[in-house]
């Protein structure tokens, strides 16, 4: 078959649908050693699995953990994808991390993770900072609990917002 603009396929063409996956929930194998706990910034490392560990070159934000699912030496057969995560990963959901001492003018400021330490997966700072690692930008800041230590983040999974 010969198209309009010269190109041909073994495929006629069509409407195409294959099936879409909703976004809000998706499931990732996981990373070994890795043990991720249910609202935890979830990140996708260079070999392509999930992890909450801390961040370094090659890796990008998927999204929030919906659950807790623990893939390390505490669990017979542990490897590289022998478990999977689920994560939430709509861009805009809005989810709530700590940090320390949110004030307004964090407002409208990107948010980032990898701030040093694989206990701090739900914790975010708002500039590019590292101890020693690389930040990932997850998303912006909308709103803020000066009280709780929180701030509200519409999330940006798959989005490079680090500079």
């Amino acid at each position: 078959m010969t198209f309009n603009d010269g190109t041909s396929s073994g495929h006629a063409r069509v409407a195409l649908d294959l099936g879409i996956k909703e976004g809000d929930i998706i499931s990732m194998p996981m990373a070994d050693a890795c043990k991720i706990y249910k609202g935890d910034i979830v990140k996708v490392n260079a070999a392509g699995y999930a992890s909450n560990l801390v961040a370094a070159a090659g890796d990008s934000f998927l999204g929030v953990a919906v659950e807790t699912v623990d893939n390390t030496s505490a669990v017979t057969g542990h490897a590289a994808g022998f478990k999977s995560v689920r994560v939430w990963a709509k861009r805009g959901q809005i989810h709530k991390f700590y940090k320390a001492t949110p004030v307004v003018d964090d407002v409208g400021l990107k948010a980032f993770s990898g701030v040093g330490t694989s206990s701090d997966s739900q914790t975010v700072v708002s500039a590019a900072t590292t101890t020693g690692t690389s930040a990932i930008g997850i998303g912006l800041i909308v709103g803020f609990d000066a009280t709780a230590g929180t701030v509200d983040v519409a999330i940006e999974p798959g989005f490079d917002i680090s500079s």
